[in-house]
């Protein structure tokens, strides 16, 4: 386990220095490039090739979703990977408001966001998932080592949340959390949650059906009411 975050801490460090490389070595040298040799060429340098390299929205959050998953992948197993990852963006936040500023040109396709945030928190959803698979099957398959701070000692990790349970806490306590943790109660639970997604979804189905009819009548109500000012 040790090996593999050691291999993630390597890939958070070559990401970081392939990001560092490509906004310096591309964007900031290609936009010298556009700045002081257009009057030398026969052509215009900023509006054909190569000119001003394109601030990419969906690029920089789509890494931002990245690095948000490999901090949750070691806030559990490697405490200095998210300590890193976080210096790394406040670094990169920095460095990439400085190339906006002095070699990036907006986008020429409009951002919208409206029609984006449903897919980035979809992503960033699924990459929490991703990230706790690992976690729980770690949790629930490997033993700890002996010099694992609160895990040693223990055949799993999840063993010290029923020691603590049974020895810290009151008997009725234990015969509560007992209870709830038995398929009588988990299996209801995660029907009666899908079954309040699938009603959600319905209504947010219904709303926007009712939205599009709302937006087709405001509309044939603009086209009659022009229809009428012209006559």
């Amino acid at each position: 386990m040790f090996i593999c975050f050691q291999e993630m801490l390597k890939l958070s460090i070559i990401d970081m220095i392939f990001t560092v490389a490509s906004i310096l070595l591309i964007d900031f040298i290609r936009g010298l490039v556009v700045r002081y040799l257009s009057d030398c060429c026969c052509w215009d340098l900023e509006s054909k090739f190569p000119e001003y390299g394109e601030f990419k929205i969906a690029e920089n959050v789509l890494h931002l979703i990245y690095n948000q998953g490999m901090i949750w992948m070691g806030a559990f197993f490697s405490p200095c990977l998210p300590a890193f990852n976080v210096l790394k963006l406040i670094g990169l936040m920095y460095l990439r408001s400085w190339a906006v500023l002095t070699c990036n040109v907006p986008h020429q396709q409009v951002f919208r966001a409206s029609r984006s945030n449903n897919f980035y928190l979809a992503m960033l959803l699924f990459m929490l998932f991703l990230c706790m698979l690992p976690t729980i099957f770690a949790i629930v398959r490997y033993r700890p080592s002996e010099h694992c701070g609160p895990f040693s000692g223990q055949e799993k990790i999840y063993d010290i949340i029923s020691d603590t349970v049974a020895s810290d806490f009151p008997l009725w306590f234990s015969k509560v959390m007992s209870y709830v943790t038995s398929p009588v109660v988990v299996l209801p639970a995660v029907l009666l949650l899908f079954m309040l997604i699938y009603y959600l979804q319905a209504i947010a189905r219904s709303l926007k059906f009712t939205n599009n009819q709302l937006r087709i009548q405001l509309q044939t109500g603009i086209a009659i009411f022009r229809g009428n000012s012209i006559e």
